[in-house]
């Protein structure tokens, strides 16, 4: 499994929700690291032991989402 960082680059509606450019959201999926042009944005996927290993060396309590998206961004520089 690995990480993914959405960037949304347009403001757009779906199913009712509205999404302003810049909005962001971290998840799991499938698949290898990359970058990945989406219908409304970017996705930045990294490996799942990245993101672990950017918890344990930050020595944080939590992981959370901001902790997933710290390290996404420092991965992808």
């Amino acid at each position: 499994m690995s990480w993914f960082l959405y960037i949304v680059g347009k403001d757009v509606t779906v199913h009712g929700f509205v999404f302003k450019n810049g909005d962001r959201g971290v998840g799991r999926c499938k698949g290898g690291p990359g970058i990945i042009d989406a219908m409304h944005g970017t996705m930045y996927v990294v490996p799942n032991e990245y993101v672990t290993q950017w918890h344990r060396d930050r020595k944080r309590k939590r992981f959370s989402a901001h902790v997933v998206e710290d390290a996404i961004l420092n991965y992808w520089g």
